[in-house]
């Protein structure tokens, strides 16, 4: 049936007839066009997701490049290939981790080369004697070998990638790195605007990375991640960890520490946590400069430690001088000294002879405690006896006594 409306609106007095709307919109479910009644019927299925508008605008595609690894065997016999020249590579490293040798030190004696397959058992050597007194040498010479090696890994497939450039002369990233290089502008961007205007804005503005800066730092920090896997001292499932399975851990007494040239005495006691349930560490390790970065809440990373120097001590409660693990903050040109409690002293120069009283302390952070400092809370406590910890160490002594040296006490064998 033909109706009247449909007849005037094709005769010449068609625009005397009032045009009916039409409201479309794209379906989201079937991806074809619906005609619905009235505006506020097709705003609703907008609005509920049932539909979306017909000019709405398409997502742009993303056409920045992608770098691909096309060094993946493809193949199971490839692959096999593959893992056979891998296992012959980090045999040959091994060994050669193995024949290298650290130098032993001793007054009165000439210096001595022990390889580390004489001191270390398992993968690294044939030693049994689990406590030989050279032991925490070797373990930080294989730590030092793997760093060297995984860095100069890093600087060479740094210097391939940056071969390949997009046009803008940026180095190309790959799909998972370009993700995380957009989150990194995105947080930098974040952190500016968040101290925008703010007295401490200098402070805090950080630099937005290029994808050169990005891609420089994200090698180096896998490079890193990998060698700390035999770091000494660290945390959770190290190789060093894994061996001490089934027996009392002593990840915090591994390793050399710039702090510890010379320990007269390491034992401090049964304690494995500090008050707070935290793991205990060693004076001015990564663990306690962690615990400092963020108890002074500096950026991670941003304070370098001060190389050793005799004025790094101050006067505890106890009215004992105390030796400091110092670090510098670079952009402020702050120092910061740690003990062995976790209690932080501030200071404009590295000398921290005339602070009477801490800032802070960093107690309740992992690492922030060592081992020595909780045997002094615990005496002071109550919990251990006196004569178990009433030790005088070499540098203690020569200050109770006023003496003044030129020899750096901490390592009273450096001058021969």
């Amino acid at each position: 049936m033909i109706k009247l409306k449909n007849i005037l609106s094709e005769s010449k007095v068609g625009y005397l007839v009032e045009k009916e709307e039409k409201f479309k919109a794209k379906s989201t479910k079937s991806d074809k066009v619906v005609v619905y009644k009235s505006k506020d019927a097709m705003d609703k299925a907008i609005k509920a997701g049932r539909a979306e508008p017909l000019d709405k605008k398409t997502k742009k595609k993303d056409t920045t490049p992608v770098f691909k690894k096309d060094d993946k065997p493809k193949t199971k016999k490839d692959q096999e290939k593959a893992e056979k020249a891998a296992d012959k590579k980090e045999k040959k490293e091994l060994e050669k981790i193995k024949n290298s040798t650290i130098t032993i030190r001793k007054p009165g004696k000439a210096d001595k080369e022990i390889a580390i397959k004489d001191i270390l058992g398992g993968d690294f050597g044939d030693s049994k004697d689990d406590n030989h007194p050279n032991k925490k040498q070797a373990q930080g010479k294989v730590y030092q070998m793997y760093q060297d090696r995984y860095k100069k890994e890093a600087s060479s497939e740094l210097k391939k990638r940056l071969k390949n450039k997009d046009k803008n002369g940026e180095p190309i990233l790959t799909k998972e790195e370009n993700h995380e290089f957009k989150k990194e502008v995105e947080r930098v961007k974040a952190n500016n605007a968040k101290y925008k205007g703010k007295e401490d804005e200098e402070f805090y503005t950080e630099k937005i990375p290029t994808k050169e800066v990005f891609l420089t730092k994200r090698l180096n920090d896998e490079a890193e991640k990998k060698a700390d896997y035999f770091d000494p001292e660290g945390y959770g499932n190290t190789y060093w960890n894994e061996q001490e399975e089934g027996r009392e851990s002593e990840m915090f007494d591994f390793g050399d520490d710039d702090d510890d040239d010379f320990d007269f005495d390491d034992d401090f006691g049964d304690a494995k946590t500090d008050d707070f349930g935290q793991p205990l560490s060693k004076l001015g390790s990564k663990q306690q400069k962690s615990a400092l970065e963020l108890k002074v809440k500096v950026p991670v990373g941003s304070l370098k430690k001060v190389k050793l120097n005799s004025n790094h001590r101050v006067t505890n409660q106890d009215g004992n001088p105390t030796k400091l693990s110092v670090f510098q903050d670079e952009k402020s040109k702050k120092y910061y000294g740690i003990d062995d409690e976790g209690n932080i002293y501030e200071n404009d120069t590295e000398d921290f002879r005339d602070i009477k009283e801490p800032t802070t302390d960093a107690k309740g952070f992992p690492g922030a405690v060592t081992s020595r400092g909780q045997s002094l809370i615990d005496k002071r406590a109550g919990k251990q006896k006196e004569d178990e910890y009433d030790k005088t160490s070499f540098a203690d002594l020569l200050d109770l006594l006023g003496i003044d040296t030129d020899i750096d006490y901490t390592n009273p064998f450096a001058g021969n």
